[in-house]
């Protein structure tokens, strides 16, 4: 999981789209919300070197986001965070994509 992660990042640095991997033990669907409607959520740098107790903000807040995706699962905690992360993201018109890529 970690090495598909670096790749992602690597593959979306190349097309000069940021990467944030977000970590919040407590709320992760509040965390993702708050980052892509405030820019701004405690989480963990894509080198993963901070604690999650530190901040990540956006590099530029005069940009909205325009989307967020994430990975499908059927567990039902992680689905419960993409529940609170939608709804949330709903109210700010931010929509959320679930992907499954099974290779």
């Amino acid at each position: 999981m970690l090495r598909g992660m670096a790749e992602t990042e690597a593959a979306l640095r190349a097309k000069q789209v940021p990467f944030y991997l977000l970590r919040d033990s407590k709320d992760p669907g509040s965390c993702v919300a708050a980052f892509a409607t405030a820019g701004e959520a405690s989480s963990s740098s894509s080198s993963g070197s901070s604690s999650s107790s530190n901040k990540t903000k956006a590099p530029d807040s005069t940009h909205r986001t325009a989307v967020v995706f994430t990975d499908m699962t059927p567990l039902r905690t992680p689905m419960k965070w993409v529940r609170d992360a939608a709804a949330c993201l709903d109210a700010q018109n931010v929509p959320l994509v679930q992907v499954s890529c099974i290779g």
